[in-house]
């Protein structure tokens, strides 16, 4: 088994969420994620960090939103938008890997405001949040998909051939869950 192969053996969900959420942090406030994450990126977390990031640039101008104006940005604020973005992401029963990768993208955006608003325990909080709905609610899903080596595979090999429509995807997911979102809220 090759060194590759067996650090993919190592991946969980909780890597591959708090690897994108530090990760975002890192590039948006230069937090120093060296002693936070411990071990190199593998495959799995560099391909989470290219879709995730796509996703959010796609419909970034409509993320500022997630957080509305009239909301302060408190604990069970922050804990009710999570179950807002997880209720309006999956409320009919579909699971893939392009909404799984809105959640973790989305989680990225609520640890930076997090972040921002000098809430940093809130981050761990919103990876185990995060973590806890993928590895119990999406886990039939996710193991039928062979878990986050089908999701390497899957991408590594669709990437090549159907980067737009993944990007037209996502935009269109981000738009119909901020919107409902906003409609819940008002």
């Amino acid at each position: 088994m090759g060194a590759s192969e067996q650090n993919l053996l190592s991946v969980t969900t909780r890597s591959v969420v708090s690897d994108y959420i530090y990760w975002r942090l890192h590039n948006s406030t230069n937090i120093e994620i060296a002693n936070i994450l411990t071990t190199e990126p593998n495959r799995i977390n560099i391909l989470m960090r290219q879709l995730a990031n796509e996703s959010e640039i796609a419909y970034r101008f409509r993320s500022a939103n997630i957080f509305p104006t009239d909301i302060p940005i408190i604990p069970a604020n922050i804990h009710a938008t999570f179950l807002d973005i997880v209720e309006n992401l999956f409320s009919d029963g579909i699971c893939n890997w392009g909404r799984i990768i809105m959640l973790i993208s989305y989680s990225g955006m609520i640890a930076l405001k997090c972040y921002e608003h000098n809430m940093p325990a809130m981050i761990n909080l919103i990876i185990e949040w995060t973590e806890h709905y993928i590895d119990n609610d999406l886990k039939q899903w996710i193991d039928s998909q062979k878990a986050w080596d089908g999701f390497g595979k899957h991408f590594e090999n669709n990437r090549r051939q159907s980067l737009s429509r993944f990007a037209t995807i996502m935009g269109t997911i981000g738009v119909l869950t901020l919107g409902a979102m906003y409609m819940t809220r008002h």
